[in-house]
């Protein structure tokens, strides 16, 4: 498959007959659905019932050899030691600056054997394995991935399955069969509920598909789409790169087709990220920057984000314009401003229902990041960048249910 080229995922036949709006988005090479029917629906799915997510075109890698642990250890800010077989750690890694060049989940598969899942890494994992005895595998393209979220998430996957799921624990993993397609069911998600992750190699996908809809009306389940997940995560304050950090590693391939700028590289400090961090562990990629900075202390913290939306809608009318509100998430940082002087940077904003008004995270110098402090942000509206108030906020803007 070449770079241009644009495919559906593994799951293209359950999900494209829904798409009854044609409404799709870029993710890497695939094209997965923006709105099915309506974003109210499938956010209310995954806060109040169940919902499937195609995350498919995540990237995928397996780390395998006898240095395998001792790869990561070097490679991520966390300490590996101590992940057991079965276990899911999530940590980022960064370069010699202590810059994050990304994060994303890693499962211990067996003693030897790890998996990622992240935005395109390759070039940058190999480039960090010289000395170690290890095959790193890229399956991204051989793999789908069906996030199934929400608070009766359960209640679907034991009626689909068979199974009782009660005791799988948050970040662990379980291995099972769907009509004789092997799935690595992983008690994980990006939405902030209770919720998991079914992997199946890519002949398997529409059999592990049925079998979760067999029970949709029953549950209430329903697809959601990436506006409603982009939207969730944002709410639990949940990062991707790109659209909330550049990458500072190597790789030119990115998840996010989005613009690249160098401000908008951020250490683990930065991105509420320190509990991952361990100074105490063995030499680790960008360990002595991060620690400097640590000693050092914080020149920039991440909070939320609420904005005046009215100021917005007036702006549009002013012009003439329709006044549509932040109808899709904004992907690209805007400048966020005191007495004309730039104190930071805001991604993810969008329409958040549960704070009732345009959220979003900020990146904001210390000084100005308490909750409640009065900043603008530089929106674009139409023909114009208006300054738009906002207040500071804490994160999340819901209360995690992920682990319960």
């Amino acid at each position: 498959m070449k770079s241009t080229d644009f495919v559906g995922t593994p799951f293209n036949a359950g999900t494209a007959p829904l798409n009854i709006n044609q409404r799709w988005v870029a993710w890497d090479r695939y094209h997965i659905v923006d709105t099915f029917m309506g974003f109210d629906a499938e956010y209310l799915a995954i806060r109040n019932s169940a919902a499937t997510i195609d995350m498919s075109p995540l990237g995928k890698y397996d780390i395998i050899g006898p240095d395998a642990e001792r790869f990561l250890d070097y490679l991520v800010t966390r300490d590996m030691s101590g992940q057991l077989v079965g276990q899911i750690y999530y940590s980022p890694w960064c370069n010699e600056n202590g810059k994050t060049v990304g994060d994303g989940m890693i499962f211990r598969l067996e003693k030897d054997q790890f998996r990622i899942s992240t935005d395109p890494q390759y070039h940058w994992f190999t480039q960090q394995a010289q000395g170690f005895d290890i095959e790193i595998i890229d399956i991204t393209h051989d793999y789908g991935i069906l996030a199934l979220q929400g608070p009766k998430s359960q209640l679907v996957l034991e009626a689909s399955t068979g199974e009782d799921w009660s005791d799988l624990a948050f970040s662990r993993i379980r291995h099972i069969e769907v009509d004789g397609f092997a799935v690595t069911v992983m008690r994980q998600g990006f939405t902030g509920e209770h919720g998991y992750e079914l992997w199946v190699e890519n002949e398997g996908a529409m059999a592990v598909w049925d079998a979760v809809y067999r029970h949709a009306d029953r549950f209430g389940l329903q697809p959601a789409g990436f506006h409603a997940h982009d939207v969730a995560r944002m709410e639990a304050g949940l990062l991707i790169v790109g659209p909330d950090y550049t990458g500072a590693g190597t790789d030119t391939e990115r998840g996010a087709a989005i613009e690249v700028e160098r401000q908008d590289e951020r250490s683990p400090y930065e991105m509420r990220l320190g509990n991952f961090v361990h100074l105490d562990k063995a030499d680790f990629v960008g360990k002595e920057a991060l620690k400097q900075e640590k000693e050092a202390g914080d020149s920039r913290q991440m909070r939320g984000l609420l904005m005046d939306w009215k100021k917005i809608s007036e702006s549009y009318i002013k012009q003439g314009l329709p006044p549509v509100v932040v109808p899709v998430p904004v992907w690209y940082p805007l400048n966020i401003m005191v007495n004309d002087k730039t104190v930071g940077r805001a991604t993810s904003i969008a329409w958040s229902p549960a704070a009732n008004s345009i959220a979003g995270f900020a990146f904001i110098d210390v000084e100005y990041s308490n909750p409640g402090t009065k900043v603008s942000v530089e929106f674009d509206v139409g023909r114009e960048t208006v300054p738009v108030n906002a207040t500071v906020a804490n994160l999340p803007f819901i209360d995690i249910k992920r682990t319960g």
